[in-house]
């Protein structure tokens, strides 16, 4: 909330920093949020849009991923678990192996300089040229296979 403005009788939300203005997001135990909460993400994977009382935010927007130790049981939620295309099962993690992932942990916490092969307007524009193919472009006579996912 921003009190400046509310001071001056105008009700805004400061989102810098948060999913309004992002264009990747990961969100943890995306099952456990409250109903209203789940109705706007699925705004938000729906039409990139957020609404705060009268204010509407265009979302920036690119990808939503997300974990979850349960999958949804309730028909409500069915509805945003089928936005995630790509769904991966992870096996838990076996005890023994808690220290090589807590040291693998702290290895990517090291600052590194890193540069991208592919931007955020890289991907833009690629998802602006899908809009221009026709179904018969899509299809592909062999699907590809995620061996680790089953997809």
């Amino acid at each position: 909330m921003d009190i400046a403005r509310l001071r001056e009788g105008v009700v805004a939300t400061i989102t810098e920093g948060m999913l309004p203005r992002a264009e990747f997001v990961f969100l943890d135990e995306i099952f456990n949020a409250n109903s209203a909460i789940l109705n706007n993400l699925l705004t938000v994977l729906n039409e990139r849009t957020y609404r705060r009382g009268a204010e509407l935010h265009n979302l920036p927007l690119l990808s939503l991923f997300s974990a979850s130790n349960s999958l949804p049981e309730d028909d409500a939620l069915r509805a945003l678990f089928d936005r995630f295309l790509l769904r991966c099962h992870v096996s838990n993690l076996p005890r023994d192996n808690m220290n090589q992932l807590l040291r693998a942990g702290w290895e990517l916490e090291r600052p590194v300089s890193t540069q991208h092969a592919v931007s955020s307007a890289d991907l833009r524009k690629l998802a602006a040229m899908l809009w221009g193919l026709t179904c018969q472009e899509w299809a592909r006579p062999t699907p590809t296979r995620c061996s680790r996912c089953a997809i």
